[in-house]
Formats: C-alpha cells, structure tokens, sequence
C-alpha cells in the first residue's frame, strides 16, 4: 500500500513540474515526443509561467545593451530567438524585439542534451532552480525536433498560405470552444491593438501559429501538434478573416 501512495504521489509531482493540465501523470507513463515537443514549446514562449517559478528581476546579462527590453522579460527564449526561431535573421532583424542574436534553426536535428548543456552554460545561465532537468529535456526536444518553417503558412507580409475553407472547419471544432466562433471569447487585454485572436493572427501570425502547435503557458490550451501539417497554416488563413 505504501508502495502505491509512493507512486501516485511520484506521478502528481512529475504532473506539476511538467505542467499537465490535470496535474497528475502516473510516475511510469511514457512521455511522447509530441508531447515534449509541446511542452518545450511552452517554455520556450514563457518558462517561468509554464513552471510556476520567478525569473531574475534583472535584465539577462547576456541581452544587448542595444537591445530595448529590459528585466525578467529577457529571460523569455522567444524574446531573443523569435517566434519564427530565425532571431537576427527574422522577424527580429529590426524593431522593438531586435537583439541582433542569433536564431536556433541551427541546433534542428542535434541531441536535446546538448541544448540542455546550452542552457546551463555561462552565457545563457539558466539554473536547475529556474529550469529543471525534466523540463530542460523538453526544452531541449523542442530545439531539436519541435521547430516549424513558418514561411510553409506565412508570407514576407505576414499573411496565411493556407485555405480558409478548409480552416474553418478545423478551427469550429477545435478552437471555437475556447476562442468562440467569432474569435473574441478570450478578450488578451494586453495590447489595444491585440485584443482578440483575429488581431492577433493578423498583427503577430507567427506567435499565433507557435502557440496553436504548443499551446498557451498558464492556460488548458490544446496543442495541435497531431494534425497533418498543413492544418495550421489552414486554421490562421480562416482566422485572419476573424473580426475585420
């Protein structure tokens, strides 16, 4: 008996440090790749969200002087890299996110371990107390094997390749129960002009395809990532219509 509490109680922490959305994930099941390809997507966009944990109040020391942000906002990986993983080379190349840092289209294909080693190294300097051991292998998996060409669903003007008739179909099943079919159930609030997920798709399509394959840290959002691989580039061509 004591044996089974041991374990169930090793699930629910496992469950929380991975950020399920139940909270609970029995000790001995398999995680799979898509799975930690979403997950490390998440933590890719907001670590210290999807882990419950605070970032350093300090400006990351490795993020220019340049550079115009400031503070545990630094620490995002996105906030360097991009949403489209290209950094200086993409839509980061210029305006209020330029950094003039690389992007990570270059680790594609390489051992998750070794961005793991990455991470904990002097320049990026992410501690276990930060991002733990778990949750830097996901990381790590998504670095590797979780990235996307995002010129497959967007144009150099930012707008959708896919086919919105086929969109629709997708997105009213899918994401219509938590965005509503007109795309303003969830109000963003943050910004005036990305208020709901038709701006949005329209104003940052590459964040929005991004979260759609990993999902929303903080939020019981549905990766998508098990759809075939024209899907996303199908549901934001349809979302782009949403509220013009």
């Amino acid at each position: 008996m004591a044996k089974k509490v041991r374990g169930i109680l090793a699930g629910v922490v496992l469950g929380l440090l991975l950020g399920t959305p139940s909270g609970v994930v029995q000790a001995e099941t398999e995680l799979s790749e898509p799975y930690l390809m979403a997950l490390g997507g998440r933590l890719y966009d907001n670590w210290s969200v999807v882990l419950n944990v605070k970032p350093p109040k300090a400006t990351h020391p490795a993020y220019p002087a340049t550079g115009k942000g400031k503070g545990p906002g630094t620490w995002r990986c996105k906030e360097c890299h991009g949403w489209d993983y290209l950094g200086k080379e993409g839509r980061y190349a210029s305006g209020g996110h330029a950094t003039g840092i690389r992007g990570i289209q270059a680790w594609k294909g390489r051992d998750p371990a070794a961005v793991v080693a990455l991470l904990r190294d002097s320049v990026h300097g992410y501690s276990r107390d930060m991002i733990s051991d778990t949750a830097a292998h996901a990381l790590g998996v998504f670095v590797s094997k979780g990235q996307v060409d995002m010129t497959r669903y967007i144009d150099n003007q930012g707008k959708a390749k896919g086919d919105p008739k086929r969109g629709i179909q997708v997105y009213q099943t899918i994401c219509a129960f938590c965005h509503g079919l007109d795309g303003k159930k969830i109000n963003f609030g943050s910004d005036k002009e990305l208020e709901f997920l038709g701006d949005a798709a329209r104003e940052n399509p590459w964040e929005v395809i991004h979260k759609m394959l990993n999902g929303q840290p903080g939020q019981e959002m549905t990766s998508l990532r098990m759809l075939p691989e024209e899907e996303p580039g199908n549901i934001l061509s349809y979302e782009q219509a949403l509220g013009e």
